[in-house]
């Protein structure tokens, strides 16, 4: 059970470098236009800064993945092949294979590592979705500048959408076990009929007026003393 998460760090490992390489192939391709070679270095130092702060994260994190790990490797493993493949093309067909790789790794491998992150690394989770963010809208810019490509510009939009409504939903291990909670509290329902029962029976005694004069009489006594104490303050 204990290397189920580490093999998980392996596969994803393996796929940031894979895409750390894939934006460095396109920084050394368009080595001629200094502003899309600058914009895809960017990118490249983003996703290496996004993996050291990875790197950086407790045992305890990756613990807690351990429901989620097969899926999450068996994701990681298949967008890994697609990252290392040979990249060629012109710009604008670099642009919609670069939004095709990694629309699937955002919504299926770092979402679902920032909705962990922020039940108890706050701060990790902020800065990795800070760097994802940013990668996506880097992308859209270029694309609005050097491609003109209205569609592809709405799917970044859309993208960072859903994004941003992967991260607020609520991880299934917890609803799961909120389901199973109630599912255990329901079947326990009859017991406090009988237990209001029984204090509507003791409501019904404590009603009767041979109860209610014994009230009286016991705290008749304590009244006064009550009032006789806030005199001698008043007189004070």
């Amino acid at each position: 059970m204990t290397d189920s998460p580490l093999k998980f760090r392996i596969s994803l490992s393996k796929l940031q470098r894979a895409s750390a390489k894939y934006y460095l192939q396109l920084r050394q391709r368009f080595v001629a236009n200094v502003l899309v070679s600058e914009m895809w270095g960017s990118m490249e130092q983003d996703l290496l800064a996004q993996a050291e702060g990875i790197k950086k994260l407790p045992s305890a994190f990756w613990m807690s993945l351990q429901k989620q790990e097969a899926e999450l490797a068996r994701a990681a493993e298949s967008l890994y092949t697609r990252f290392s493949a040979e990249q060629g093309g012109a710009l604008t067909a670099c642009f919609s294979r670069t939004f095709e790789l990694e629309e699937p790794v955002i919504l299926s491998i770092y979402a679902p590592l920032i909705r962990r992150l922020r039940t108890n690394w706050t701060e990790v989770a902020l800065d990795f979705y800070v760097l994802v963010r940013a990668r996506i809208i880097k992308l859209a810019r270029l694309i609005q500048t050097y491609a003109g490509d209205p569609a592809l510009c709405q799917r970044c939009s859309v993208l960072l959408v859903n994004l941003d409504k992967e991260i607020q939903e609520p991880n299934k291990v917890e609803v799961s076990r909120k389901r199973q909670t109630s599912k255990k509290s329901a079947g326990h329902v009859k017991r406090p009929v009988k237990a209001a029962a029984g204090r509507s029976k003791l409501a019904a005694a404590e009603k009767s007026p041979a109860r209610q004069r014994d009230r009286v009489a016991k705290r008749a006594k304590p009244l006064v003393k009550e009032i006789g104490i806030s005199r001698r303050r008043a007189r004070r």
